[in-house]
């Protein structure tokens, strides 16, 4: 039996397992085959107008609590499409997220929580790499910079989500289509 908040923590861990998996496998691929600007306008522009159609009909109706294990686990899935460039992590987690029924709000937390485990395991592997390296390293700056870059990132965060509450993620899609027109207008 698990409380609300430890059923979320191995929802969490569970739908981090996807991206790993793909990450292993399709890595080599992913960066010889799908790095070029055209295929990220594209990318740019389909899941910015999937985005804008998950917010605007996503019935919204339950936070990340709510979440079911498939549901979660789909989730996950999405985050595994966003090793391709041009596509947003947080942006289809959050797709994905709306499109299963999440509030605004409680997409975006669970697309925030849902980056813990990778960034933790980044950070894990970088700082293992330092700890074991010939070079000596100061520790005091990078201590520094990691709290200051947690702080800055939780404020971004709290306000990220309240915007995203109230107007939604229209701007996000704008952005995106904009961001891709202007990709195809310099390599076309």
């Amino acid at each position: 039996r698990h409380t609300r908040d430890s059923r979320l923590a191995w929802q969490i861990l569970v739908a981090t397992i996807p991206v790993g998996l793909t990450g292993l496998l399709f890595a080599d691929f992913i960066e010889a085959n799908l790095r070029n600007p055209l295929f990220v306008a594209g990318t740019l522009t389909f899941f910015g107008l999937l985005m804008y159609a998950a917010d605007r009909y996503g019935r919204g109706t339950s936070d990340e609590f709510g979440l079911t294990w498939p549901q979660a686990l789909a989730i996950g899935c999405a985050q595994a499409l966003a090793l391709m460039p041009g596509t947003s992590r947080s942006g289809i987690t959050m797709t994905a997220g709306r499109a299963l029924g999440l509030t605004r709000s409680g997409a975006a937390r669970f697309s925030f929580l849902l980056a813990v485990p990778g960034i933790g395991a980044a950070g894990a592997y970088e700082g293992l790499k330092l700890a074991t390296s010939p070079t000596p390293v100061e520790w005091a700056p990078m201590v520094v910079g990691v709290v200051f870059a947690a702080l800055s990132g939780l404020a971004c965060i709290h306000f990220l989500i309240r915007f995203i509450e109230r107007i939604g993620l229209l701007p996000f899609t704008v952005y995106r289509v904009l961001i891709a027109a202007l990709i195809v207008w310099h390599f076309a």
